[in-house]
């Protein structure tokens, strides 16, 4: 077992995002289809989960660019 490196991590959150995002939408349609409020709240607030993580990968691309004079 050697150390985790950012790549790694990147590429957990990326599998976490997408089988969330899966779900939220499996989910929403079947939300949908049996017209269960519960359901679809809840991929409503998965929706807020999906944006965590997008953000998280954003902010993990953020921190890879060099920094330059006005940008450290």
């Amino acid at each position: 077992m050697g150390a985790v490196t950012s790549l790694d991590v990147r590429r957990s959150v990326t599998r976490v995002l997408v089988l969330t995002t899966t779900f939220m939408v499996i989910e929403a349609a079947a939300g949908l289809w049996t017209r269960s409020l519960a359901l679809l709240s809840d991929s409503v607030h998965m929706l807020t989960d999906v944006a965590a993580l997008a953000m998280a990968l954003i902010s993990f691309r953020l921190s890879l660019r060099p920094r330059t004079t006005a940008h450290t």
